[in-house]
Parts: structure tokens; sequence; C-alpha cells
């Protein structure tokens, strides 16, 4: 028994990590089936999974996902990080998941944003760019 009068020290502390909402957070597969969901035939599509897989796979905050910019995503020792602009000025650097990564990667490509370092990740899509394939290229970040 501890001085807290508690058997266990950590009976108390509750397992959920979400504070009490009524709704319970996403299992990895109801996330892995969730972006799977999302149609992909436009780059609109392409840009969405990609912007909810930063999100899910980084921890990442709304307005820091979309503070990105093209240059945010960049290679590190053969791997992606991105780099996220928080609230108070942090500047968080995080590694990509391999399926974020994946995603990322084909979104950039598609739209052809790669080069474009300076401009923002998530955009709308250009007219050009708006009915391109997954053949089409246009350079991808980090590369």
């Amino acid at each position: 028994m501890n001085s807290g009068g508690l058997e266990e020290p950590f009976q108390e502390l509750s397992v959920r990590s979400c504070p009490p909402t009524g709704i319970d957070p996403l299992s990895a597969t109801e996330c892995r089936r969730f972006l799977r969901s999302i149609p992909v035939e436009t780059v609109g599509g392409l840009r969405d999974r990609a912007l909810i897989a930063t999100m899910t796979y980084s921890f990442a905050r709304v307005s820091a996902a979309l503070a990105m910019n093209v240059k945010d995503v960049f290679l590190t020792d053969s791997s992606l990080w991105l780099r996220l602009h928080e609230k108070g000025g942090k500047v968080l650097e995080v590694p990509c998941h391999h399926n974020l990564e994946a995603f990322l990667r084909e979104y950039t490509v598609t739209a052809g944003i790669g080069i474009d370092r300076d401009g923002p990740l998530f955009r709308a899509p250009t007219v050009t760019a708006r009915y391109r394939t997954a053949g089409s290229t246009g350079g991808a970040p980090g590369t």
C-alpha cells in the first residue's frame, strides 16, 4: 500500500486518453477503412485523403496541417518528414508514416505542386490539375 491509501497507484487513472465527449476515437482498422473510402479519382480527392491522413498519422491540428507549405514535407536520411507550425510559434518536425508518405507523394505528383516549394501544400486544384489521373507527373516534395 502506498502513502495515498491506494493499493494500485494508477487505479484511479482513466484508460481513455480523450476527454469524454460521447464520441469514441476511431480504431486503427476504422481509420484505414475511412482513408480507403475517400474517392481518389480527382486531385481534390487525393488532396482530401492526404490532408486527413496528415492529421491522422501526425496528430496535427487542422490549422497546422492547412498552414503547411510544400517545403514543409522534406527528406531526412531517406525518410519523409513533416514540419508543423503549431500554436504559439512552435515548430514540430515529425516523421511520416509510410502510408502518409505514399498519400502525400501521390497527391503532390498528380496535382503537379511538387515544384512550387513555397506554395501551400493543401490547395484548391487548378483547372488543369483538377482532372489529372494518378499517372500524371508534376514532381513530389522531397525529391
